[in-house]
């Protein structure tokens, strides 16, 4: 008898329990002062985990609104940010190899060592290497862009052993959404991109259609070291001159003979050295030096200018690369 008493309070005090946990969900919140209902309890703080980062492959995602923010010309200039891109040929690549794609490396392992996708379903390669170029997409058609670089190689093959890049489209997209950017270093009118992109949609058979039309146009006015005076001049040498010289090898004229000829030019005898010449436009001879030696530039009749590395002049005569790097 007893035990059944105490099965109905138990059962008992459990109903009245959830009655009174529903009861408090669905009574409106009121405030302690004024009795004004409050619409949204938003509860943030440092330790409530983000979807991205519990994943046993954590998934990094990112916005169109965080992309339209950043303003770049091109996209891989914004995933280039993030830290687990590595930058596969940007802005500010010295002769990229690429033939201007917009790439993306994920880890370093190359561009090609990552899979590109679009709404889950693998992108079109743009060249013989399988690398995807993203300015295949429109810029504003982007809903979202979603990074894995740990375990894609187990669902999309060796092809993903980097990670896996899905850009995911806005779907039934209508309306229309044009686009311009602009940016140039930091002296006006030099190293200029432009971006213009536009999207147009619309909706037709009562939603059961959607038609979309996009296009991008982008351009990047190329920089070279030549235009800014703390890059224009090399800090190395190279032992290539663009006017070509003498490689004496195994026949290297006397040391004698080369004095006699510079004498003639009115030089010292010893101030050329017969493995170290170059020829002039006029048919002369000229000796290129000996960085940090006794052996200067002698004869040189050239301009003096970017085509030289006037940084080592008068003692070593060598091109200088950077000033059309």
């Amino acid at each position: 008898m007893s035990t059944n008493i105490s099965i109905r309070r138990a059962v008992s005090y459990a109903l009245w329990t959830s009655f009174a946990a529903a009861a408090a969900h669905s009574l409106p919140v009121m405030a302690a002062e004024g009795n004004e209902v409050v619409a949204e309890v938003v509860v943030t703080g440092s330790r409530i985990q983000r979807q991205d980062y519990v994943a046993n492959s954590p998934v990094v995602t990112s916005t169109a609104e965080q992309i339209i923010e950043n303003a770049d010309v091109t996209l891989d200039t914004y995933l280039n940010t993030l830290p687990q891109v590595n930058p596969a040929g940007g802005t500010t690549s010295n002769n990229p190899g690429n033939g201007g794609q917009s790439n993306i490396d994920l880890r370093g392992l190359g561009a090609n060592r990552n899979i590109v996708l679009f709404d889950g379903r693998r992108a079109m390669p743009s060249a013989s290497d399988m690398t995807v170029d993203l300015n295949t997409i429109p810029q504003a058609l982007i809903d979202s862009i979603e990074i894995v670089t740990g375990g894609a190689g187990a669902v999309y093959g060796a092809d993903a052993v980097a990670g896996a890049v899905n850009i995911k489209l806005k779907e039934n997209y209508e309306g229309i959404d044009l686009r311009y950017n602009f940016s140039n270093s930091t002296e006006f009118w030099d190293a200029e991109e432009y971006q213009i992109s536009g999207v147009g949609g619309l909706n037709f058979a009562d939603g059961r259609g959607n038609v979309v039309i996009g296009a991008d146009y982008s351009k990047r006015e190329g920089m070279i070291k030549s235009q800014r005076d703390f890059a224009k001049i090399a800090t190395s040498t190279t032992s290539y001159l663009p006017e070509g010289y003498y490689i004496a090898g195994a026949n290297a004229p006397p040391q004698a003979a080369v004095d006699a000829l510079f004498q003639s030019y009115g030089f010292a005898a010893g101030s050329a050295n017969a493995t170290l010449l170059g020829f002039n436009t006029d048919g002369t001879l000229f000796s290129r030096g000996v960085f940090n030696s006794p052996l200067n530039v002698v004869n040189f009749k050239y301009p003096i200018d970017n085509a030289v590395n006037t940084n080592l002049y008068p003692d070593l005569y060598s091109y200088n690369f950077d000033a059309v790097n």
